[in-house]
């Protein structure tokens, strides 16, 4: 009589060699399987640094360039503006005033030099140039009223007239006032026509135009005389 089937306990499966190998020996196997290398405290930190620098390199490069942009504008416009009224000149009625307070100074150093001259020849000029001289003061007067221009004291007009007064005085100390004076006052009469040809090119006013022209033909006049004198003492 047999004996009673009786079940036999199921045994693990012993993996073959050839497995092993194929699972561990496969490179590729393993790298898709391993888990990527943790990022280390310094590959943030350089990649965050790259990041941040990035853009304010980039905006620091467009802040100079709108500057540079506002800053050739507005060099620009001041040289523009500078040419403009440079070309533009001094306007007429403000050159009346100026050349008016000149006129009172030559014209009060002509009275207090008039019996100190000795010379003929220059007493007769100076003569002529303190006739000149309040002509010109009548007709300026009439042309700033015209125009509502006020007369007004000058300080440095007051100074400069001391300063002449003062070197005329120690010529007559010295017994050379007659060479000084001519010298003194063609220098003066030069200055006063260049003024009274810039008035006149400046201005379109018929009353100046002729005041202009009258004050220029007798200080040459003047000028000549001074000129004639000054030869003969050479």
């Amino acid at each position: 009589m047999q004996a009673p089937y009786q079940p036999q306990p199921a045994q693990n499966p012993i993996p073959s060699s050839g497995s092993n190998q194929t699972q561990f020996s496969n490179p590729a196997f393993n790298n898709l399987n391993s888990p990527a290398p943790a990022a280390t405290p310094d590959d943030y930190t350089t990649v965050d640094y790259l990041n941040r620098i990035a853009p304010l390199e980039e905006r620091a490069v467009n802040r100079f360039a709108v500057f540079g942009l506002i800053g050739a504008v507005l060099t620009a416009v001041v040289v523009i503006f500078i040419v403009i009224t440079s070309s533009q000149g001094p306007n007429s009625n403000e050159m009346l005033l100026p050349i008016s307070q000149r006129v009172d100074t030559l014209g009060t150093v002509a009275k207090a030099e008039t019996t100190k001259l000795v010379q003929i020849e220059i007493a007769e000029a100076n003569a002529s140039l303190s006739s000149t001289l309040t002509s010109m003061k009548a007709q300026l007067e009439t042309i700033m009223k015209s125009k509502k221009i006020k007369t007004a004291n000058s300080a440095s007009e007051k100074k400069y007239l001391e300063s002449i007064e003062k070197k005329l005085n120690d010529a007559h100390q010295k017994g050379i006032l007659d060479r000084t004076y001519t010298t003194q006052m063609t220098y003066e009469l030069s200055l006063l026509k260049t003024q009274i040809n810039k008035l006149k090119r400046a201005t379109k006013n018929k009353d100046i135009t002729e005041f202009c022209d009258t004050s220029i033909k007798n200080i040459n006049t003047i000028l000549a005389a001074y000129d004639k004198f000054s030869a003969s003492k050479q």
